[in-house]
């Protein structure tokens, strides 16, 4: 019995590893004429038979297969690969996946328009488009949490979000009116 569980949880790691597995690139030629004029250039050489085997696959080669068609180490080929790449001769590019579903998931909890935060982010957002913007009453109001019932935005903080919206507020301290020579005695008195 324990053998046959331990049999099935290999098989379910398996199946989930292979399906986290990361998509090999394949390669494709992008120029084909670049491609022969290389590939004319460089007869006699390996580098020759790796254009000619790109050239040959249309819907591309994985580096893999590429390494066991030549008989070459894959490491061997990276610099040539990359040479080709910068050189606008071929192109990596994924295999298109999948789409697991037809609508976008969403993570934690739903946003409410209707929340404090919501409403700020809404007159911040109508503000930035357009600064003669009026709110009514309904867009001032929003709901208490756990279902306590609405409340309006205070007009403090409804200053403060259309002030920020609109460029107007300064970070940091305010200037003190304070003249040099005032400066300069106090900074005397200290002494």
């Amino acid at each position: 019995m324990a053998n046959k569980l331990v049999n099935i949880v290999r098989h379910l790691v398996k199946e989930e590893l292979s399906e986290m597995a990361r998509a090999s690139f394949s390669l494709k030629v992008l120029d084909k004429d670049k491609a022969e004029r290389l590939k004319k250039l460089n007869t006699g050489h390996w580098s020759a038979k790796l254009i000619d085997t790109l050239l040959s696959s249309e819907e591309g080669i994985t580096r893999h297969e590429l390494s066991d068609k030549l008989g070459i180490a894959s490491i061997k080929l990276n610099d040539e690969i990359r040479a080709l790449q910068d050189a606008g001769v071929i192109s990596r590019s994924t295999p298109e996946k999948e789409p697991s579903s037809t609508e976008p998931g969403q993570r934690g909890r739903k946003s409410s328009d209707k929340s404090r935060e919501g409403i700020i982010r809404a007159l911040f957002q109508n503000f930035t488009d357009n600064p003669d913007f009026e709110p009514t009453e309904d867009d001032l109001t929003y709901n208490l949490p756990k279902g306590l019932g609405t409340e309006k935005l205070a007009p403090e903080l409804f200053n403060k979000v259309k002030n920020k919206a609109l460029g107007l507020t300064k970070r940091g301290r305010k200037p003190q009116a304070e003249s040099l020579q005032e400066m300069y005695l106090r900074l005397q008195r200290k002494k």
